[in-house]
Formats: C-alpha cells, sequence, structure tokens
C-alpha cells in the first residue's frame, strides 16, 4: 500500500511540473492565463530539472514525505518571478486625491478601459477633473462616446478635442482626447488588423510624440485569439520602432507576457513613482492579487515617471481599474 500511495503522489507531482512547466508557455496565451502570470524560460527549466531530480530521488528512496516537500518547493520556486517584482514594488491602487501634482514640462495621461459602457463617461469625466490629464486613452469607447466626454470637460474648463473626430461606433472602437494645448492631432488610417488593436496618432505640424491607444485582443480559449493578441503586440510595436512613440491603453498582458514585443519601446523602471506591479483587472478584486495589463509603454525620448492604478470607482463602473501616467521627457534622448 505504502509503494502505492508513493507512486500514485509521485504522478500528482509529475502533472504538478508539467503544468507549471508547460502551461503558461504553451497555453498561456490562448485561455486568459497570460493576464496573470508568465516565467523566463531559463528559470523554467532549471524548475523543471530541479523538480524531476527531486521526485526521481523520493522514488529510489520510497520516501512519501520527501515527495510531499518536493511539492511544496516546487511550488514555492514557481511563485518567485510573481512575487519578486511585488517585493521590490508593492502592489497596490491610489485614491486620485492623493496624486501629486502634474509636472508642468511633463505630461500626463489617464488611461481607462470602461467597457463600451456610455453610463461610465461621466465617472472618466469626474476622475479628469480629478488629475487633469492632457491625454485621455480610452479601450473600447466610441466616438461618440468620446464627444459626450469631451463636452463635459469643455464644461468644467478642460478643452481637449477628440482624435479621431469621426469614426464608425463599431464594435472594437479606440478613442483619444487630447488637449488643444497639444496642437492638432490626426488619426494614422491603419486597415492592416481586421480586428483594431487601438488607434494611432500622430501631431498633424510633426512635432511630438505619436500617441497610440492599446487595446489588444484578449487571448481566449481559441488558438487564433492567441495570435491576433500577439499580432497586436507586433502592430503596438511597430510605432515604437518608427519613432517617438508614446503606448498606453489595455494590453491584456503583464511586462513579464509582452516582453519585448514592443521593440523599441520600454515599461516603467524601478524609479518610477506609484506602483508599477498594482493589478488593474478585473476592479473585483484587490490590487494586490489582480493583474496589472494596463500599461504605458515608451520609445527613449521618454519615460514613465509614475503610474498609478486608480482605487475608489464604482465596480461596475468598469472591470478594469484606471491608471494615471505621468510622463517626462528622457535627459539623454536616443539621437
Amino acid at each position: 500500500m505504502r509503494r502505492l500511495v508513493t507512486v500514485l503522489w509521485a504522478l500528482v507531482c509529475l502533472a504538478l511540473l508539467g503544468v507549471l512547466a508547460w502551461l503558461p508557455v504553451h497555453l498561456g496565451q490562448q485561455i486568459g492565463f497570460a493576464q496573470f502570470f508568465a516565467m523566463p524560460a531559463p528559470w523554467l527549466a532549471a524548475l523543471a530539472v530541479m523538480g524531476l531530480l527531486l521526485l526521481v530521488t523520493s522514488l529510489l528512496r520510497r520516501r512519501v514525505r520527501m515527495l510531499t516537500l518536493t511539492c511544496v518547493v516546487v511550488v514555492a520556486l514557481a511563485s518567485v518571478p510573481w512575487l519578486s517584482p511585488r517585493l521590490t514594488t508593492p502592489p497596490r491602487a491610489f485614491d486620485a486625491a492623493d496624486l501629486p501634482e502634474a509636472s508642468a514640462d511633463g505630461l500626463r495621461v489617464l488611461s481607462w478601459n470602461v467597457g463600451g459602457s456610455a453610463d461610465s463617461i461621466d465617472d472618466v469625466a469626474t476622475l479628469a477633473r480629478q488629475v487633469s490629464p492632457q491625454i485621455i486613452a480610452l479601450p473600447e469607447t466610441t466616438p461618440s462616446e468620446a464627444h459626450a466626454l469631451a463636452d463635459q470637460l469643455a464644461a468644467s474648463g478642460l478643452d481637449m478635442r477628440v482624435v479621431p473626430a469621426q469614426g464608425s461606433d463599431s464594435s472594437w472602437p479606440s478613442s483619444v482626447l487630447i488637449s488643444s494645448a497639444l496642437g492638432r492631432y490626426r488619426v494614422v488610417d491603419d486597415t492592416s488588423q481586421s480586428v483594431r488593436p487601438g488607434v494611432a496618432t500622430k501631431p498633424v505640424n510633426g512635432q511630438g510624440p505619436t500617441i497610440v491607444v492599446a487595446h489588444a485582443q484578449q487571448p481566449g480559449l481559441a488558438a487564433e485569439q492567441a495570435q491576433t493578441w500577439r499580432a497586436h503586440l507586433r502592430w503596438l510595436g511597430s510605432w515604437c520602432d518608427s519613432g517617438e512613440a508614446i503606448v498606453v491603453g489595455d494590453f491584456n498582458g503583464t511586462d513579464a507576457n509582452i516582453g519585448s514585443t514592443l521593440g523599441s519601446c520600454r515599461a516603467p523602471d524601478s524609479t518610477t513613482q506609484g506602483s508599477t506591479t498594482g493589478g488593474t483587472w478585473p476592479s473585483a478584486l484587490p490590487a494586490w492579487l489582480g493583474a496589472p495589463i494596463d500599461r504605458a509603454y515608451t520609445t527613449a525620448q521618454w519615460q514613465v515617471s509614475g503610474l498609478w492604478p486608480i482605487a475608489g470607482q464604482r465596480v461596475s463602473a468598469s472591470d478594469h481599474r484606471p491608471i494615471v501616467v505621468d510622463l517626462s521627457r528622457s535627459a539623454t534622448p536616443a539621437g
């Protein structure tokens, strides 16, 4: 009986090893797992070798206790890539009233995926009045909803233009509001993706960064959804490789998942104020438990000086938390 228990427990541990080593890499981007978790390949290889050695040793000695310890060790080690950035930058969300004043020579961006809910435009307007952004990125928001928001903000003294000024209220829209003080922007017409991954805008006079609102396909059960997600990341990365760019919005993936897919764009670094690990989705979960999938990336001319997931919003307003991002000019831009 003891031998049978040992063998069965070994099979359970082997299955656990297989899930930890195989699922994040091969299935993670197909079932939404990528939104929570990603492990670097070298770490996976070391973890698999260590686990197999421990299991073989345990089986040879027929020690159930050692097998149990093996499983505990494997699970503990598997949590390190997820846990380590949260120890250096504790995940949390912030009250909008606690944010510092925006820098006069930088840019402040408010990004919020309100899920195409016209009822949530009032929530966006209220938050915008509190944080005074120069750019408002709105994945899943139609042009007509964005114009309604602009009208509300104008009544409060915030002069912002909707880009695109016109467009179809389709099932996969993105909109952006840009302060009139930054000049006029135009939408770059791009039909390379059958499912639109966001909206890219450029300054009409050529002076200033390309502003891209990201809305990457959510990884789902179907393989084609994962392929679309990766194609969307490549599309977003193409703007990073074509000049000065700021890319912000809903990436449906974490920094670890996205990796180097965005080309020349950089993720926020350890000097960034706020919390780069605070979960933004789903908003029903506390920030320390959610996934930070609403992000901001910049080319070398800019750096993210602050990123704050915002707490205190109505849960029914969206399944995403909004983020406020402060951007500053890099001291040594790439030349």
